[in-house]
């Protein structure tokens, strides 16, 4: 398996997980489409999103992690960990 660097922000403020659709086409990952899910991102905008990448897995720290991640229409960090995320460890 390939190795591919990905800048990974963790983000207490954030409820779900985010993968940039960059990374989704860059690793080839299959999304599924979900129920719309409006976000407001930083500078107060809110976006909607209906894709999801349903079990996307990473190595971090010698860890291996599997999550659920969703692909916001607009880019940013790689990928985003949020409390989705947090409340896993």
């Amino acid at each position: 398996m390939e190795k591919t660097p990905v800048n990974i922000f963790i983000d207490c403020g954030s409820s779900h997980n985010f993968i940039h659709p960059d990374l989704v086409n860059k690793l080839g990952l299959r999304v599924q489409g979900v129920p719309p899910l409006v976000v407001e991102v930083a500078d107060g905008n809110k976006i909607t999103t209906n894709t999801l990448c349903a079990g996307f897995t990473w190595k971090m720290q010698n860890q291996t992690f599997k999550a659920d991640a969703m692909v916001p229409p607009v880019g940013g960090c790689e990928l985003v960990l949020g409390v989705q995320w947090l409340s896993m460890l």
